[in-house]
C-alpha cells in the first residue's frame, strides 16, 4: 500500500501480502511500530491505546566491559510509574492532553497525524542492502536477523509493524551502502538495530 504523505513505499508487515512487490534493487528499509489508533474511538479508549503504545520500549540494552568494570546501558523510554501519565508526561500535562483528546474526534485526528509522523520519524530497525527483496524476505522468514524474535518478545501486535523502504541511486556500491547505513544508524539510533562498533 502507498501512503501518500511518505516518500517511500510502506506496507504492513503481517497483514498485507504486498511484500512480494518489493523490488530487487539497492535500498534502505525501515521497521516502524505504528498502531494506527482510530480517532473514532472514544476518548478513554483512545488514551488507553496510547498508553499501551508507550509501554513498549523498542530499545536493546548495550553492554560494555573492560578489565575492571562491566555494565549495561538502556535507553529511557517513557516513565510508567504514574498510571495517570501519558507518554511519561507530568500529571498536569497528561490531564491537559487527555482533556484535549476527549473533546472531539477532530482533536484525536489531529493528534493521530502528529503521532504518525512521530512514529515514522524514528524506526526501531533499519538496514541497507544491495537487494531489498532478498534481504527483507530473509528477515520475514526469520533467517536474516533476530528482529522477529525481538518483536515477539515485546508482545507487539503484529498488525502494528510497518516496513518501509526507499531505493538507492544505481551508482551506490556495497561500500557506499555500508557507509550510509552506519551514518543513518549513528544519527537515528534505531533501538533494535545492532550498532556499529
Amino acid at each position: 500500500m502507498k501512503i501518500k504523505d511518505l516518500d517511500y513505499q510502506t506496507f504492513l508487515y503481517y497483514s498485507d501480502n504486498n511484500y512480494n512487490e518489493i523490488p530487487q534493487e539497492k535500498g534502505i528499509y525501515y521497521w516502524v511500530y505504528y498502531p494506527d489508533i482510530d480517532p473514532k474511538l472514544s476518548g478513554d479508549k483512545f488514551v488507553e491505546d496510547l498508553k499501551k503504545y508507550s509501554e513498549v520500549s523498542l530499545s536493546l540494552p548495550e553492554y560494555f566491559s573492560d578489565q575492571k568494570f562491566h555494565g549495561m546501558i538502556n535507553e529511557i523510554w517513557f516513565d510508567h510509574t504514574d498510571e495517570n501519565s501519558v507518554f511519561g508526561l507530568s500529571r498536569k500535562r497528561s490531564a491537559q492532553l487527555i482533556e484535549y483528546l476527549n473533546l472531539s474526534e477532530h482533536n484525536r485526528k489531529n493528534f493521530v497525524d502528529f503521532f504518525k509522523n512521530l512514529c515514522f520519524s524514528r524506526p526501531f530497525y533499519v538496514g541497507m542492502t544491495e537487494n531489498l527483496k532478498t534481504r527483507l524476505s530473509s528477515h520475514l522468514a526469520g533467517t536474516g536477523s533476530d528482529i522477529l524474535t525481538n518483536i515477539e518478545s515485546l508482545n507487539i501486535k503484529k498488525n502494528n509493524i510497518w516496513i518501509s523502504y526507499s531505493i538507492f541511486p544505481e551508482e551506490f556500491d556495497s561500500k557506499l551502502i555500508k557507509i550510509h547505513e552506519e551514518i543513518y544508524q549513528r544519527f537515528v539510533k534505531p533501538g533494535l538495530t545492532k550498532k556499529f562498533g
